[in-house]
């Protein structure tokens, strides 16, 4: 039973960083339409918390409960220095293209 259960947590996961992952892609297409961004951002902002709220139940699969602090700490840290270097390199970028 363990197993189907993690094996769901993985597919479901995937599917919903998929969708965010396109309405990332649609975001340049329904920026003229007020309500189209609306929706395409509040698709985005619900599939991409899936990548928050599922990551200790997967991490809890690869992982000992004993080293499960250590290594969730671990994730926290990649992630937080994904975050904070993420839109400086993205703004870095925006200048150099002028776009």
């Amino acid at each position: 039973m363990y197993n189907s259960i993690l094996t769901y947590s993985w597919a479901f996961t995937f599917v919903l960083l998929s969708v965010c992952g396109i309405s990332v892609l649609l975001m340049p297409i329904v920026v003229s339409s007020y309500i189209g961004l609306l929706l395409v951002c509040i698709i985005f902002g619900f599939t991409f918390a899936s990548s928050f709220s599922f990551t200790p139940s997967i991490l809890v699969s690869i992982v000992d409960l004993d080293d499960f602090t250590c290594a969730y700490g671990l994730v926290l840290l990649v992630q937080g220095v994904g975050m904070i270097a993420g839109p400086p390199i993205a703004g870095a970028i925006y200048e150099m293209t002028l776009r």
